[in-house]
């Protein structure tokens, strides 16, 4: 075992340890406050609920695993959740809105060739994929636009499967076994 305190060791280290804190003097740089910034912005990035890491947790000074790092995994995976959500919801609301646009436009029951250029934008965008080039902005364009892609079909929210009514998994063993157990009782 190797004596840090005593003997050629110990003043190898000590010389090594005064030596850098001279050097450091030297170059203004001042450990503690260092090591109280990065401190201070390991701290912040755990408040923001950025990735958690071992380092990242080990600097803020958080030395040991245990409930505190559970409860702040499940608390970012839950403010990750709602975030998601509230992106879907306003998407859901974008959505709705251009549905009831497009039901405007449509309910005016005009010739195709008699739309203003608005009334042609919001088709012309309601029928809009990716990939297709950039909405144009002449009334002639427009018309050609629509013309060329009112044959696709009508669009769908982006999280139509979420909304529908789907079984849930967690009862999908039961309904399996009263299916097994309706069959048994047919034989």
């Amino acid at each position: 075992m190797l004596n840090q305190a005593d003997g050629y060791s110990g003043s190898l280290i000590e010389k090594i340890v005064a030596f850098r804190k001279r050097e450091d003097a030297r170059n203004g740089i001042d450990a503690d406050d260092h090591a109280r910034k990065r401190k201070e912005t390991a701290q912040a990035a755990i408040d923001q609920h950025k990735r958690i890491t071992a380092g990242l947790h080990f600097a803020a000074g958080n030395c040991r695993l245990g409930p505190e790092l559970w409860y702040h995994a499940k608390e970012v995976m839950k403010i990750q959740q709602l975030a998601q959500d509230e992106k879907e919801k306003r998407a859901n609301i974008r959505f709705q809105k251009m549905v009831d646009k497009v039901d405007a436009v449509r309910a005016t029951g005009k010739l195709i060739e008699s739309y203003n250029v608005t009334e042609l934008r919001t088709l012309v965008i309601w029928y809009k994929r990716e990939g297709d080039a950039p909405v144009p902005n002449t009334r002639q364009q427009l018309l050609q636009r629509y013309i060329d892609t009112c044959h696709r079909r009508e669009q769908i929210p982006r999280n139509a499967l979420a909304a529908a009514q789907l079984p849930d998994p967690r009862h999908a063993a039961e309904d399996a076994g009263d299916a097994v157990a309706n069959w048994i009782a047919m034989i």
